[in-house]
């Protein structure tokens, strides 16, 4: 499969089961609140496996160690409350 349409697959697949787990659950979905880093942990995952198996690197030990290090960013991320700035278009005003 082509690297950047595995990468889309990967990150669709990680957020949309998420996303039915929160819906199902009954839950508003994390996915929507603007102060949580939840697309970025699949993004990087997704990025660093096609990126293994391009190289040839890829194999059950690859995998565990990406998951291993997604994993802490994630937990990392909701521990320490980091977040991704947001986009602000020319219409954006500051409030006084």
């Amino acid at each position: 499969m082509n690297p950047i349409a595995a990468i889309l697959l990967g990150v669709t697949t990680g957020v949309g089961g998420g996303l039915m787990r929160d819906v199902v659950a009954n839950r508003d979905p994390q996915l929507f609140n603007p102060n949580d880093l939840y697309a970025v942990p699949a993004f990087i995952g997704a990025v660093l496996i096609a990126g293994l198996w391009y190289v040839g690197w890829y194999g059950p030990i690859a995998l565990y160690a990406v998951t291993a290090l997604v994993f802490a960013f994630r937990v990392l991320s909701l521990r320490f409350r980091w977040r991704i700035p947001h986009a602000r278009g020319p219409w954006f005003h500051p409030r006084p």
